[in-house]
């Protein structure tokens, strides 16, 4: 179930879900305020990276999403039980965005991703 959450934060944050809106596709049932809030994360343009000095970092508009959600001590457990490791959860959860997150959507979507992830020939960036 967090893997879920996680995928719905990438969601929120992609302009893909539109919480709060009647009729919207990912409403929940959020109270005004947390609609609000979690809308006001969506990112602009739709291009994030997985760069921890960029300030349109996928992990850390995430992060943002799910402590919005679940507060940041509910946020920080989910990820620790949802990527069943310890560590820093803002890397933990960059390092899932990074690598299995995008292999694990595209099998959930049979080949025809929602989301596209972008990396350099290196594999060292990604978009």
């Amino acid at each position: 179930m967090a893997k879920a959450w996680i995928s719905y934060a990438v969601g929120v944050v992609m302009g893909q879900f539109e919480p709060g809106v009647e009729n919207g596709l990912g409403r929940g049932r959020f109270d005004p305020q947390t609609a609000q809030q979690l809308r006001a994360l969506k990112d602009q343009d739709g291009l994030l990276v997985v760069d921890k000095d960029h300030p349109d970092d996928l992990g850390t508009k995430v992060l943002a999403v799910l402590e919005v959600i679940f507060g940041e001590a509910g946020a920080d457990k989910l990820i620790g039980r949802g990527l069943g490791t310890a560590g820093d959860p803002l890397g933990l959860l960059r390092d899932y965005l990074a690598d299995k997150f995008f292999k694990e959507h595209i099998k959930k979507y049979r080949k025809r991703p929602i989301y596209w992830y972008l990396r350099s020939a290196r594999g060292n960036y990604g978009l």
